[in-house]
């Protein structure tokens, strides 16, 4: 039984290696089909997640939602969004960008927040969605922003390497219509297409 579980193992690693053998690297504009419409939804997704976040009722300085953090200073505002209703909707869009390993932790922060080992929480989280299933914002996250409004010319892509189903390449950026420096970016077949594998913000 041994010797036919070591063939087994043996023959998908030799298949395995055939496979990665035969995959054609792909060409810069094989790269800027694929990569350019990626960066352009980023867009979007970035300001979701770490920029301004979604539009929201007005602040008033109170919300009877508050209370499920227990802690008066945190609110949450209900989001006001055609496209975004709950936070499985948020899941969607980020993975139709970004690759699941990336946003792992990303989803961990966002929805979950931050706590010590202690269970003290060090950041609540910017998206929950309320009882009534209303989704909802962190108050004042627009303050949080570390989006820049990068921008890129997708017609600057250089492949620097490629290997594994992941790619790597480099685009000029702007910030404000102003050259901001070339960034260095990656994206990986996911199997069910290609997703970026680093933050382009």
């Amino acid at each position: 039984m041994k010797k036919i579980l070591s063939l087994i193992i043996a023959v998908l690693a030799l298949a395995a290696v055939f496979s990665s053998c035969g995959r054609e690297d792909m060409t810069v504009e094989q790269a800027i089909e694929i990569a350019g419409p990626l960066v352009q939804k980023s867009y979007e997704v970035n300001d979701i997640f770490f920029g301004e976040g979604l539009p929201h009722e007005e602040d008033t300085g109170t919300d009877e939602d508050a209370t499920q953090y227990d802690v008066a200073p945190v609110r949450y505002l209900t989001v006001i969004s055609d496209k975004y209703n709950s936070v499985s909707s948020l899941k969607e869009a980020a993975l139709e960008v970004y690759t699941e390993s990336y946003m792992e932790s990303v989803f961990e922060r966002i929805f979950n927040g931050v706590a010590t080992e202690n269970g003290e929480i060090v950041e609540y989280p910017r998206y929950y969605e309320s009882l009534a299933e209303n989704l909802k914002i962190r108050a004042g996250v627009e303050e949080e922003s570390i989006v820049t409004g990068r921008k890129y010319d997708v017609t600057t892509l250089k492949i620097t390497s490629q290997a594994g189903g992941y790619v790597f390449f480099t685009l000029d950026s702007f910030i404000d219509g102003e050259p901001a420096g070339t960034v260095e970016l990656s994206m990986k077949d996911e199997g069910n297409g290609w997703r970026l594998d680093s933050p382009t913000y």
